[in-house]
């Protein structure tokens, strides 16, 4: 099986990304900032970035991959959204390649 390469839009909606650079940037994924998500919880001006993020995402081709998933209620709200893919240290922690391959095969891991 050949995976295709991976051309994500990181931080999106802070610094150097813009809305120009979507339309000269061939991507794959898209990952708004992670504030999004650890405020959007509270925030409803967050929220509705990070959801309107995940909309510009679907409608250009991408998945929308929510970061920083913290705690159950990051993680909630991203499900709810509806977003693609999560990541943030509720799923697992930065971890080197023969963790990361053991942290995979181990059966006691709980669903989150």
């Amino acid at each position: 099986m050949k995976i295709g390469a991976i051309r994500s839009i990181d931080d999106f909606g802070i610094g150097y990304s813009s809305f120009e650079q979507l339309g000269r940037i061939p991507f794959t994924e898209m990952k708004p900032d992670r504030s999004f998500v650890s405020r959007g919880t509270q925030d409803a001006s967050a929220r509705a970035i990070l959801e309107s993020s995940m909309d510009m995402a679907r409608k250009l081709g991408a998945v929308h991959r929510g970061q920083r998933c913290r705690n159950r209620a990051g993680l909630e709200l991203v499900r709810t959204l509806g977003c693609d893919r999560v990541q943030g240290y509720l799923i697992a922690r930065s971890m080197p390649v023969g963790d990361l391959l053991a942290w995979l095969r181990d059966e006691k891991r709980t669903g989150i």
